[in-house]
């Protein structure tokens, strides 16, 4: 008798730990839930921080590019011109 009861001392005491570790990994998961959630939290308002940067640096970037075109095409002109003028003027110079 006192063998059999030493079996089910082991056995409750095997199911007892197994609870108690069923428990911890119950609690863990829901502390990680909680973790994850507040990083997802802070993860999308990263991106829509970004996002808004993004939007402004795009609005930026097209702004230099359509002022770089325009520059560069006064550039062209205003060499055009210049060509032009030395060009009136040898002719000028010449007659």
């Amino acid at each position: 008798m006192g063998f059999n009861i030493f079996f089910m001392c082991a056995i409750f005491t095997v199911i007892f730990a197994v609870i108690i570790i069923i428990f911890k990994t119950v609690f863990e998961t829901i502390f990680l839930k909680k973790m994850a959630n507040k990083s997802l939290i802070t993860l999308n308002n990263n991106v829509k921080n970004e996002a808004i940067k993004f939007e402004k640096n795009r609005d930026k970037l097209q702004l230099v590019d359509d002022l770089h075109s325009s520059l560069f095409d006064r550039l062209f002109k205003i060499t055009k011109d210049v060509i032009l003028v030395q060009k009136f003027i040898f002719e000028t110079n010449i007659k």
